[in-house]
């Protein structure tokens, strides 16, 4: 997408996580990808299903205000929040710049992204966070509550499929 985009003229930068023990927890590494400029952020154990980084995660929140501050976007268009987390969503609204976000599976509902049972099967399509195992230290109502007030900045919502659209629908995404 990015390609095609840079392609037909658009200016544009990608900005996703990372995982390295070489760096400090959100350090920020600036590379030109197919002469796209990429914007990569250590996340250390952000990417882990059930970790509050994964949903809420202060250093790539504050490495995407860095972005924010020197690319100064028209738009955001946002594709996976996985360990970037939702403070993406706020900063780019504390900012002004309005997010498109493409939600492609269930990371909204269910921090698995793709609604699987602790045994690997599908779960309802209605999640119940009583029947996935987090740890008591995980809080669904805490993450779902972030999450619900972080997409209430959001322009627009676009799903690649009816299914999902439908699936999104049915547990409270506004059509």
């Amino acid at each position: 997408l990015a390609r095609e985009l840079a392609a037909r003229g658009h200016v544009l930068d990608v900005v996703s996580g990372r995982t390295t023990a070489a760096e400090p927890i959100g350090a920020l590494r600036t590379d030109l990808v197919d002469g796209i400029r990429t914007w990569r952020v250590n996340l250390g154990g952000a990417f882990h299903a059930h970790s509050r980084e994964g949903w809420d995660d202060p250093p790539a929140t504050s490495s995407f205000r860095r972005f924010l501050a020197e690319r100064r976007p028209d738009v955001v268009h946002v594709h996976g929040l996985q360990a970037l987390g939702a403070g993406v969503l706020r900063a780019a609204a504390e900012a002004g710049v309005p997010v498109v976000w493409t939600m492609h599976d269930w990371w909204w509902l269910c921090p698995c992204l793709f609604r699987l049972a602790p045994g690997g099967g599908p779960c309802l399509p209605i999640p119940d966070p009583a029947r996935c195992f987090a740890g008591a230290e995980f809080s669904f109502d805490e993450r779902r509550a972030a999450l619900d007030a972080a997409l209430a900045t959001v322009a627009r919502v676009l799903v690649p499929t009816g299914y999902l659209r439908d699936s999104l629908v049915a547990n409270g995404l506004d059509p």
